[in-house]
């Protein structure tokens, strides 16, 4: 992942070596690491990163909490500007813990800061805000208008990106009002920046470039070059909108200048996207799909998967343009396939990492009983090929264990069974493997809650998943008495499948008659309102994981059905054509046309009548 040049390696060894004096032993030899890691996040992440990890090791050798804490968040930090955010939420979690325990709330208020941007780039929205208000809460309680001010910034940045505008616009006003009277003129360069972003979104352009150049003098009066370089990328989007191209390429230019030089991947891959659709748009092709394919590549390296299918996108049109019909296809292609992975991350909410550290854990613990059950009759042959002197004494053990090892073994199908479908885990137990199939005519289903984030508000969050865990109980009773395969929940959603592993000609109507009963339950006593997407086709089944089993199914179909739930409505059961064509004459459906899915295309939609 990091790419240790002799550049990288030479800056962290002179820094290492000027310490090393101190002794490793002495904690102000790891706040020194610590220190010159802060002061080379926004120059070079290598060398951020192996102080950082140098300074980790060397905290969890001694024992020292200070140094774990902060060897964590410059740790977080750099997973999180190179866009592998799981890790990054790892070591924020950690450093988060540990200043709860010490009592510290004004770190824990800025680890909770932190953490909102990495839920945020993990889909985790509630999260996020969640986290922020008990950021804004500290803040409050110990009357630190410092960190106030970075707070309601984050708020309206936070809101801003969910194009909450109004409440994004409260927030950084208040920032901004509460910087200038604290005199904090480094803060206010954020915040108009924030503000510039804000109007922008909007398509108020003359307001934004307002708020840009105020945001730039500032940073050239305090010496920011990193918040001048991310705010030419701003001014050169303006000027692009204003159609202002001569400056617009003008700041591109000299922010990639600037971003190149810093060794900045993230923000590099940024302005070449953006320089490139610009470059598209102004007729430059060539000079297009230079920038376009240097952005590709730089996400790639950085694993930034969003990034990525945006700039395919970008790229398929260009091709197409210019009339490389045979590359378009095949960008187009890749573009679809990743666009369509990355669907059901915007369905994780607030219980998602709940309902996730739930479920792990549970199957951590099915999966470890079945190993055990492994283990014995592992240890059993062992003890045989001792010899026949132990017959006799390992015959009367297993006739004393015989009850209470039958018992074992039928738990343990049990548990598998609750993991995966029979016929899966019947050819698992006697073959150790489960390979991936096709099957021809399933129907998949999704369901969605609707009004999930109001009535969450209501809720703490253990009420929220026992909320949660009371109605998909009722879906999996539903589902299993017309014949469906439960495959997964995913936050607040739920999907299953009929006509697999087994193959059943009613597998259209039988997945209706559970959307009915699912819909009626909602409607008459759930705690909310579903929205319920149908769709009929071939899928790929398997099993994905090693230790922590899991059953999925993949395809085009799936892909479908889930459009069909995002394009439902509340207690409605949406249907696509395919489906249509298999229930007609069972079924009352109404037309709802030609309707825009995305990435999809127009689509004929149904809903069922009930």
């Amino acid at each position: 992942m990091f790419k240790k040049g002799f550049f990288g390696w030479f800056i962290a060894l002179f820094l290492v070596c000027c310490i090393s004096a101190q002794g490793k032993s002495d904690s102000s030899y790891i706040e020194s690491l610590l220190s010159r890691s802060t002061e080379l996040q926004r120059v070079n992440l290598d060398s951020c990163y192996l102080l950082a990890e140098e300074a980790l090791g060397l905290s969890e050798l001694h024992e020292y909490t200070v140094g774990i804490r902060g060897a964590c968040i410059r740790l977080g930090s750099v997973w999180m500007t190179r866009g592998v955010n799981e890790k990054a939420l790892k070591y924020l979690l950690r450093a988060l813990a540990l200043d709860n325990a010490a009592g510290d709330y004004n770190r824990t208020a800025n680890d909770l800061i932190l953490l909102s941007y990495a839920y945020s780039a993990l889909g985790q929205q509630d999260s996020g805000f969640s986290v922020l208000y008990d950021a804004l809460r500290i803040s409050e309680e110990l009357n630190d208008t410092s960190l106030q001010i970075v707070v309601f910034t984050t708020l309206g940045d936070y809101n801003d990106s969910y194009n909450r505008f109004s409440a994004a616009a409260e927030h950084f006003l208040k920032a901004a009002e509460l910087a200038k009277n604290f005199g904090d003129e480094e803060r206010l360069i954020f915040i108009y920046m924030g503000l510039g972003n804000l109007h922008y979104k909007q398509n108020q352009f003359q307001k934004a470039l307002v708020y840009y150049q105020s945001s730039d003098s500032l940073s050239r009066i305090a010496g920011d070059d990193i918040s001048r370089l991310q705010n030419m990328n701003n001014l050169a989007l303006v000027f692009e909108e204003l159609d202002e191209f001569e400056k617009a390429q003008s700041y591109y230019k000299e922010a990639l200048e600037g971003y190149i030089s810093y060794s900045m991947k993230s923000e590099e891959a940024n302005i070449h996207y953006n320089f490139g659709t610009l470059l598209s748009k102004l007729g430059h092709y060539d000079s297009s799909l230079y920038h376009l394919n240097m952005s590709l590549d730089q996400y790639q390296e950085i694993h930034n998967l969003p990034g990525v299918a945006r700039v395919l996108e970008a790229l398929a049109e260009v091709y197409a343009v210019t009339e490389n019909y045979t590359k378009a296809f095949q960008i187009q292609k890749r573009y679809t396939n990743l666009s369509d992975s990355l669907i059901n991350a915007e369905k994780i909410a607030s219980i998602s990492e709940m309902r996730t550290r739930y479920e792990t854990e549970k199957k951590e613990q099915e999966i470890g009983f079945l190993q055990g059950q492994n283990d014995t009759r592992q240890r059993q042959r062992n003890f045989f090929i001792g010899g026949s002197i132990l017959f006799f004494l390992f015959a009367l053990i297993l006739l004393i264990q015989r009850n209470r090892i039958q018992k074992e073994r039928n738990k343990s199908d049990h548990l598998l069974l609750n993991i995966l479908p029979k016929e899966v885990a019947n050819e698992l137990k006697s073959s150790g493997v489960s390979k991936a199939r096709s099957y021809e005519n399933v129907t998949v289903l999704f369901t969605d809650f609707v009004n999930f984030t109001s009535t969450s508000e209501k809720l703490s969050p253990t009420e929220l998943v026992a909320e949660i865990d009371k109605n998909f109980i009722v879906f999996d009773e539903i589902i299993d008495k017309h014949g469906l395969e439960k495959i997964k929940t995913i936050g607040d959603a739920y999907m299953a499948v009929c006509g697999l592993p087994n193959t059943d000609l009613e597998h259209a109507i039988k997945t209706i008659r559970a959307a009915q009963e699912i819909a009626e339950y909602s409607k008459n006593s759930g705690s909310f309102q579903v929205r319920i997407g149908i769709n009929s086709g071939d899928v790929v089944a398997g099993i994905v994981g090693k230790k922590k089993y899991a059953y999925d199914i993949w395809g085009d179909t799936v892909n479908t059905a889930a459009r069909m739930e995002q394009n439902s409505e509340p207690g409605k059961i949406n249907i696509s054509a395919s489906t249509y064509e298999e229930v007609k004459t069972v079924f009352s459906c109404t037309y709802r046309g030609k309707i825009e899915a995305k990435n999809k295309g127009e689509i004929d939609m149904y809903f069922v009548q009930f």
